[in-house]
């Protein structure tokens, strides 16, 4: 079964599957997304392809390398948004929320915390921090260390220059 690359990860890429009428349903659900979610959609892509695994639950899923295991030679559903400053822009602020979410939530799981567990460490209910990891509420900068205090961790945060992928 042939797949379209959507995002070439570390540990393994991210594909949309073409169906028997050529047609690749993922891509066309993609392509008509606004470049918000496209950006959203390709930071959960970047979890779950460069670490192997999402620690909070999300409907993404990964198959394979494509037929019979061989690297695909195109470009990816995340390279061609790229070309966009705005799309850029967008990423580089979903890519830092996910990846904070998903620090959050992987901090959790290693220390075996519910989120009601959490929540009473923080003096918060627990639908506060449902929407904080589903991304329903704003994580502040003050929030991500509220919490991640909370689980006994500090965040460093570490500036990069914006690379070819903009990101």
């Amino acid at each position: 079964m042939a797949r379209r690359i959507a995002y070439k990860g570390t540990a393994f890429p991210i594909a949309f599957t073409r169906e028997k009428d050529d047609a690749f349903p993922g891509c066309e659900f993609f392509d008509q997304l606004s470049l918000l979610h496209q950006a959203k959609l390709i930071a959960l892509f970047r979890i779950a392809g460069d670490h192997g695994k999402l620690h909070y639950p999300t409907k993404v899923c990964s198959e394979g390398r494509g037929e019979e295991g061989k690297e695909m030679k195109m470009k990816t559903k995340q390279e061609e948004p790229m070309e966009s400053a705005e799309f850029r822009k967008l990423m580089a602020v979903e890519s830092l929320t996910a990846e904070a979410s998903e620090t959050i939530a992987r901090l959790m799981a290693e220390q075996k915390v519910s989120k009601a567990d959490l929540a009473r460490r923080l003096n918060k209910s627990r639908a506060w921090v449902t929407q904080l990891l589903s991304g329903k509420t704003n994580m502040t900068v003050r929030t991500l260390a509220e919490v991640s205090h909370g689980l006994g961790f500090a965040i460093m945060l570490h500036a990069r220059a914006c690379g070819a992928s903009g990101v």
